[in-house]
């Protein structure tokens, strides 16, 4: 799946925020909204909101993915940008 990380979400996420940064924000709006995505510093995952927020998908980010993260949690100079992410079909909008 490509991900789109836009202006709007780095505009409005939040450095070292699992659930509000920038890639977490732009994960979720891909997801169906029972799950909720967070992402650390070299993966992401999402939690069952409905079921004890068990994780239902995980995987590593690639390195753009994790450059981007680095530099706007030490609010450096980011821009939009898409990156591809295996996430299950089931949890897809």
């Amino acid at each position: 799946m490509l991900i789109h990380v836009t202006q709007a979400d780095i505009e409005h996420g939040t450095a070292k925020d699992c659930t509000d940064c920038p890639i977490a924000r732009a994960l979720q709006t891909v997801s169906i909204n029972t799950v909720e995505c967070k992402v650390t510093q070299s993966y992401a995952y999402a939690v069952d909101k409905l079921n004890e927020n068990q994780i239902v998908w995980e995987t590593y980010l690639p390195t753009p993915a994790t450059d981007f993260i680095r530099k706007f949690d030490r609010n450096e100079m980011v821009k939009p940008f898409n990156f591809d992410l295996e996430i299950p079909e089931k949890y897809l909008c």
